[in-house]
C-alpha cells in the first residue's frame, strides 16, 4: 500500500536532494503494480534490502513504469 519506505539511509524516505553545486542529478523510480502485498524485513543495508524485495517480487509483478527526474538545487 506504499506506507512503508526504506532508502539508503533507513526505512524514511526522504526524498530527492542533489548536491549543493554541480550539474542536474539523475533520479530513477521503479513503480511496480503488484499482486500481492510483501512482508520482508529491512536488510543490512540498501543494497540487501533491494534484492530482497527483487526476490519478494518475482511471479508478482503486473505491471512495471519507470520515472527519471532531473533535480539541481537552486542557486
Amino acid at each position: 500500500d506504499g506506507s512503508m519506505q526504506t532508502s539508503a539511509s533507513g526505512p524514511v524516505y526522504r526524498g530527492p536532494g542533489a548536491p549543493a553545486t554541480g550539474p542536474p542529478h539523475h533520479y530513477t523510480f521503479e513503480i511496480y503494480a503488484l499482486d500481492t502485498r510483501l512482508d520482508i524485513g529491512h536488510g543490512a543495508d540498501a543494497f540487501e534490502t533491494r534484492a530482497n524485495v527483487m526476490k519478494a517480487v518475482q511471479g508478482h509483478i503486473l505491471g512495471k513504469a519507470v520515472y527519471v527526474g532531473l533535480f539541481r538545487r537552486p542557486q
